[in-house]
């Protein structure tokens, strides 16, 4: 295998994929050819066992058995991710060639947009995560809360669809914890409650969404990343969280758990996140629209007014 190896092959971060049988003498053989590769420096290799008769908690982490868990496996290479794979198939194995192909393809698309962004904001997060680095130690984080177990969660989110649901908040305040991310705070404050949780994941100054509310009696939780201007606002409560970028992980070094939520570049996944992570249940969301209602983005906020359509908007104040 290793003589057919692509040119560009990089034994330390790219992937083979061995596929077995779905017997125990299958599983055995893949292991010895894993140990042979790893032998000649490959340092990635995946067992692929389908139709696996155990769960996937008590497999070993380097065996999948299905398109997920092939792609949770993928996830899992930090802090350098595979760009390349290889399947080989031992004798007695399905072929599964199509199927691993479409996950790496996705794997590989994801690494992508992952790439650009990074390469887009990292010095911009870099910045203000030592910027913060003085207010970080003063806060919790997002793991330390705790007492939210099978309580439902309400996530706000700032779709078009919000206007004609905001009215059912009210209702829920004291029922649920009130969730809602930054550009949805507005709306939910003009239905004369305040969210339990207010949750930012973007780099940009936002403090403007926040002018005229009662700052002092609100619980946020920020990103390292976070604009430094938004730690200033004199919050009740500050709850940090890390992203699994590097640009802001190193914050939380010392921890001997770092407070990572996925969040796949979304704010609303954030919170979806911490839900998760704090046990609630259920979460349910309200204007998560994941589509452009009449071509608006998100739902109209009384603190915003537009200037010229080609140009933009501007903030009240």
């Amino acid at each position: 295998l290793t003589a057919t190896l692509p040119a560009a092959w990089d034994a330390h971060g790219d992937v083979v994929v061995v596929v077995a049988s779905p017997t125990d003498i299958g599983l055995g053989r893949a292991r010895h050819f894993a140990r042979t590769l790893t032998a000649t420096g490959q340092e990635r290799v995946l067992l692929w066992r389908s139709h696996s008769p155990a769960p996937r908690e008590v497999q070993p982490k380097d065996v999948v058995g299905s398109e997920e868990e092939f792609a949770a496996a993928l996830a899992e290479f930090q802090p350098r991710r595979p760009w390349r794979f290889v399947a080989t198939h031992l004798p007695g194995a399905p072929d599964t060639t199509t199927r691993i192909e479409e996950v790496f393809r996705a794997h590989i698309f994801d690494q992508r947009v992952s790439q650009n962004t990074l390469e887009r904001y990292s010095r911009e997060w870099a910045a203000q995560c030592i910027q913060n680095l003085n207010e970080l130690p003063k806060w919790p984080t997002v793991a330390d809360i705790r007492g939210f177990e099978k309580a439902a969660m309400v996530v706000v989110s700032p779709g078009p669809s919000l206007e004609k649901n905001a009215y059912l908040l009210p209702a829920l305040k004291g029922r649920a914890l009130l969730v809602a991310v930054g550009q949805a705070v507005r709306v939910v404050a003009a239905q004369g409650v305040l969210p339990d949780v207010i949750v930012v994941l973007a780099a940009q100054d936002h403090s403007t969404f926040f002018d005229g509310l009662p700052v002092g009696d609100l619980t946020i939780c920020l990103p390292p990343h976070a604009h430094p201007s938004l730690f200033r606002l004199g919050w009740k409560r500050i709850l940090t969280f890390g992203t699994s970028n590097d640009t802001c992980l190193w914050c939380y070094l010392p921890l001997a758990k770092p407070p990572i939520t996925p969040n796949g570049g979304s704010v609303s996944t954030a919170a979806l996140s911490l839900g998760v992570a704090w046990g609630c249940d259920p979460i349910v969301f309200v204007g998560q629209d994941l589509a452009f209602t009449d071509d608006k983005i998100y739902a109209e906020r009384p603190d915003l007014r537009v200037v010229e359509e080609h140009d933009g908007i501007a903030v009240e104040g």
